[in-house]
């Protein structure tokens, strides 16, 4: 039987495994750093830094005529990995520390749930 402490140890380093290869694109590129660009309520774009697109191809990009929208294999990956169950789990997390916070001081688990909280928001703060 798998313990507790084995489960959560597994979790994080498949978590970092998968984050680190999502980092760069097939073409070495710092894609670390992910940002949306709505270019209307229906249509909206994932870049990296520099506007590096996340998503290539596609019938209607310039250079996508007839290529279907594809991803690099290790983002796929992670997007696959981060689905939205794990943002509803992350969600409750933080809301557990901010309960923590606010009724009994800073738990031992604080720097770790600002660290996230941070990096969702996109603040340097702390």
């Amino acid at each position: 039987m798998t313990s507790p402490a084995q489960e959560l140890a597994a979790a994080a380093a498949k978590l970092r495994a998968l984050a680190d290869a999502a980092r760069t694109d097939g073409h070495g590129r710092d894609i670390s750093t992910w940002t949306s660009h709505h270019a209307s309520t229906r249509d909206a774009r994932l870049h990296g830094p520099d506007r590096v697109d996340i998503i290539r191809g596609g019938s209607s990009g310039p250079h996508g005529r007839g290529i279907r929208p594809h991803l690099h294999p290790p983002v796929a990956d992670y997007i696959a990995a981060m689905q939205p169950n794990v943002g509803v789990a992350l969600a409750q997390w933080l809301e557990a520390e901010a309960f923590q916070a606010l009724h009994n001081g800073q738990g031992p688990n604080a720097h770790h749930a600002l660290a996230v909280a941070r990096q969702i928001l996109g603040s340097t703060d702390g």
